[in-house]
């Protein structure tokens, strides 16, 4: 993890917040014909519903796919961590989501 980003806590469960895959890469609920048919470590999203019992990202390019407004992800609590953390999610700065999201729109553009 580089200095602009965290784990996603449950504080941190905003609509809005942005996020990038954590992996493993995921082709599970993405068509053959999306600008990418897998959800690869990396790749950035907004957080669409904070609901902590089914989170979910709207993730760049993928936002008309199942795995965006289908697909979800849970808060986990342990006692280590009694605020919660989010498997597979973590939170990044705006500038660092602006920046991959120009990326992979650019990589798009490109095929």
């Amino acid at each position: 993890m580089t200095e602009d980003q965290a784990p996603l806590t449950g504080a941190d469960l905003i609509k809005g917040t942005p996020v990038i895959y954590a992996g493993p890469d995921n082709p599970r609920l993405i068509s053959p014909h999306a600008a990418f048919t897998v959800l690869c470590k990396g790749h950035p999203g907004r957080i669409s519903d904070p609901d902590w019992h089914h989170i979910r990202v709207e993730w760049v390019l993928l936002e008309d796919e199942p795995i965006s407004y289908g697909a979800g992800f849970c808060l986990e609590r342990t006692a280590d961590r009694p605020d919660g953390y989010v498997p597979g999610l973590v939170r990044i700065s705006e500038s660092s989501f602006e920046d991959l999201a120009k990326q992979f729109r650019s990589v798009a553009n490109q095929q």
